[in-house]
């Protein structure tokens, strides 16, 4: 069971590998569209991620990034996944499977958050909806 700050954590710890997957993928792609795509699931997640590292900051909390070489093994992974398939069918797919892990941890977080915050829990909630929203986008693309 998660307590506010646990929430707030987990918040911020996903919209940071969120951001680092979709940074990546937008780099292996040459179709317009499909970066568009990326971007304003980008966009999203980096206004979550700088909102909840100013919260972790009022209260004295150190964010969790990814380290350097978590963000190695990520680039390499990816690259090795899309080494022969680089079509954006193939990168839709990719991010969609992401995607799919995301929500899972999202949906668990929130059940399992035993506080009473309002503004957090409407912070998950709405992390969830960008994720499912994007989902949806990028159906167009498989």
């Amino acid at each position: 069971m998660y307590t506010d700050d646990e929430l707030l954590y987990q918040i911020h710890s996903h919209a940071d590998q969120t951001c680092d997957s979709l940074e990546n993928l937008m780099n292996l792609s040459n179709d317009p569209q499909f970066q568009l795509a990326l971007n304003e699931h980008l966009k999203g997640q980096r206004m979550i991620y700088e909102q909840t590292d100013r919260m972790l900051s009022y209260k004295n909390i150190q964010g969790k990034t990814i380290s350097p070489f978590q963000r190695t093994i990520n680039r390499l992974n990816t690259g090795l996944r899309t080494m022969q398939d680089r079509s954006t069918s193939h990168l839709a797919e990719l991010t969609m499977e992401q995607i799919n892990t995301g929500l899972c941890r999202l949906l668990r977080l929130i059940k399992q958050y035993q506080g009473d915050n309002e503004k957090l829990t409407r912070m998950a909630k709405a992390q969830l909806r960008l994720e499912e929203e994007s989902q949806y986008r990028l159906r167009e693309f498989l």
